[in-house]
């Protein structure tokens, strides 16, 4: 939303795009050297333990989270597939192709169900905006499948293991968000603190389950709304509503910036 309303020329938008483009690259580059080697080192140095909850190897990047970093990568690439299309000159560009290909392949290494949902769905809409304008042809959709394709069967293995941990999983997120909902009751407006969730979770765990895996809750609007009250919830839903108005703006706006 601030990115969108400060953009003032094509040089504005051109670097941050280009800077978005570079962290991507860097990110999915991580993540492939973390998968190569097997462990999920810091640039910073050091290693990070294992995930003891997951059969799977999953790439942390350099948020040393592996949702963390593929909810970041989940929101940066349907806005980087854009700018494959070269507008001005009505052509693909190879060069813009590599980050989000480099993306794509770290957020499958994150193994996160959830990003590659919402990434997906971001994707799909982009792909729509494309269609709808004639910028996208029935060979650029095939291609863009073929690749879907391969990246589905290098990681077939990661994928099938994440799905099967399927019920029992679902059911202890579940608990997680009984946990937070015993946050906001006890603090409705206020919440317990910005960062203090893991903190203090123990004492609103529900006792049915006190002795079961307890982690933070791995729902971000519970998140907000338990660590900062009510109104920073509420605030979070109006700034999300007004990112897609400010979208259907631009999106009808003669303006090529």
């Amino acid at each position: 939303y601030c990115i969108a309303r400060n953009l003032h020329s094509s040089d504005d938008l051109k670097l941050v795009l280009v800077s978005l483009q570079i962290c991507v690259a860097v990110i999915g580059l991580v993540c492939i050297l973390q998968v190569a080697t097997g462990q999920n080192f810091r640039l910073t140095g050091g290693v990070l333990p294992e995930d003891p909850y997951s059969i799977t190897f999953r790439a942390a990047g350099i948020s040393g989270s592996p949702n963390y970093t593929a909810a970041y990568l989940a929101t940066l690439l349907p806005i980087l597939l854009t700018q494959v299309f070269d507008f001005p000159r009505g052509r693909f560009g190879l060069s813009p192709l590599v980050a989000p290909l480099l993306g794509f392949v770290g957020l499958f290494l994150t193994a996160s169900r959830g990003a590659l949902v919402s990434g997906a769905s971001g994707t799909v809409a982009v792909l729509y905006l494309l269609l709808r304008h004639r910028y996208l042809k029935g060979r650029h959709l095939t291609a863009a499948l073929l690749v879907l394709a391969c990246l589905l069967l290098l990681n077939r293995d990661r994928i099938l293991s994440r799905i099967h941990e399927g019920a029992e999983n679902l059911e202890n997120r579940a608990n997680l968000n009984r946990t937070a909902a015993n946050i906001i009751r006890a603090y409705p407006f206020f919440g317990i603190g910005i960062n203090t969730y893991t903190t203090k979770m123990d004492t609103f765990t529900p006792p049915d389950v006190a002795y079961e895996w307890t982690y933070m809750v791995h729902n971000k609007y519970l998140l907000i709304w338990s660590e900062m009250g009510t109104s920073a919830i509420v605030f979070f839903l109006w700034s999300l509503v007004a990112t897609g108005i400010v979208c259907l703006q631009l999106i009808r706006s003669p303006d090529p910036i």
